[in-house]
């Protein structure tokens, strides 16, 4: 799998309490202070639970605000922020986009998704993890992302490399990676014999 340097996620932004009306509290009681508005404009789920009567998002309230709880754990959303917020893009690795992804999936956000994709592109990711970024793209439904990750793992050898996010994929996917490695074998070997005039 493609290992990418991370940079620091701009979080301080997140963990101010004098920011923000909503509380984001994680599966591991991590609380970030966000904005409604923010999230309702990139999540239609969000949009949804804020469109709801206030008392049914106010089971738990910190400094007057109400407290939403996410099953996700605080290293996902310290990553997810930045995207809904902030238009640079953090410099994220290839081994945090599944579960970006799954996020992004789970809340409706097409936007991140869409950026998601584009670092999928990344050379260097495509390069040193084309299987990894085979993936995640189907994963994430990007079939010209699958189709040109397909292309790059033709220097590699015949057997996928064994990546995790593998196990989120389904056999289908991975039958029809193994044939089309298939097939570009036999006409790459069908030339060679064309050129070398032999015979079978």
């Amino acid at each position: 799998m493609a290992q990418t340097t991370t940079t620091s996620t701009p979080i301080a932004l997140f963990k101010n309490p004098d920011e923000g009306d909503l509380t984001l509290r994680t599966s591991d009681q991590v609380d970030f202070f966000v904005h409604r508005r923010r999230l309702a404009d990139v999540s239609s789920v969000f949009a949804d639970l804020f469109s709801f009567p206030q008392p049914a998002i106010e089971g738990k309230v910190v400094d007057e605000r109400p407290v939403v709880d996410v099953s996700e754990k605080s290293g996902v959303w310290e990553w997810l922020l930045p995207y809904i917020y902030i238009a640079e893009e953090p410099n994220i690795a290839l081994g945090q986009i599944y579960d970006l992804l799954e996020a992004a999936r789970k809340y409706q956000m097409m936007g991140v998704r869409s950026r998601l994709k584009i670092h999928l592109m990344r050379s260097d990711f495509l390069d040193e993890g084309p299987y990894t970024v085979y993936a995640l793209a189907c994963v994430g439904g990007f079939e010209d992302v699958a189709r040109l990750a397909a292309r790059r793992t033709l220097r590699l050898p015949v057997y996928p490399e064994d990546a995790p996010e593998f196990a989120h994929v389904s056999g289908r996917a991975i039958v029809r990676l193994l044939d089309y490695r298939r097939r570009c074998s036999d006409a790459t070997r069908a030339l060679f014999d064309i050129g070398t005039g032999s015979h079978r």
